[in-house]
């Protein structure tokens, strides 16, 4: 039997289907915080369970992948001013900080000129940094210029 077909054979693998495992670097909120936070801003993505592991790791459970799926594509997420780390589970997930070689980081670019406030001034100006993976809309659309 695979590793696969093991983790397909455990019944509440639906379940995990369903999980995102979240962390702080260099930080532990408390169980009741991060319960507070989550239940409270992400209350409209059908978030059900919320569990706090010994290491650090944070499993959060929802109803359905696709309000899971939308948790992830809204982030980075801020909890009490920290920024939590994301990830879905997937069945080789391992619960260990240590085997992190990347993280992914927000960044304000001051002081950008104004030419480069399109996508590809800003995807040109991040890449100075690291690879870019996003920028929110109010950035991108220029509401907002910092």
């Amino acid at each position: 039997m695979s590793i696969g077909e093991a983790y397909k054979a455990l019944a509440n693998v639906d379940t995990w289907k369903r999980s995102i495992i979240g962390f702080f670097v260099s930080y532990k909120m408390p169980y009741y915080a991060v319960k507070s936070i989550a239940m409270r801003v992400w209350k409209d993505y059908s978030l059900e369970k919320v569990t706090v592991l010994d290491n650090g790791f944070i499993v959060f459970g929802f109803l359905s992948e696709e309000a899971m799926d939308e948790v992830m594509a809204r982030g980075p997420w801020l909890f009490g001013g920290k920024t939590i780390l994301l990830q879905k589970w997937h069945p080789g997930f391992q619960f260990d900080k240590n085997i992190i070689r990347t993280l992914p980081v927000w960044a304000r670019l001051l002081g950008l000129p104004f030419p480069l406030w399109n996508k590809q001034g800003l995807s040109m100006a991040a890449s100075m940094v690291g690879t870019p993976l996003t920028c929110d809309e109010a950035t991108l659309r220029c509401n907002r210029v910092d």
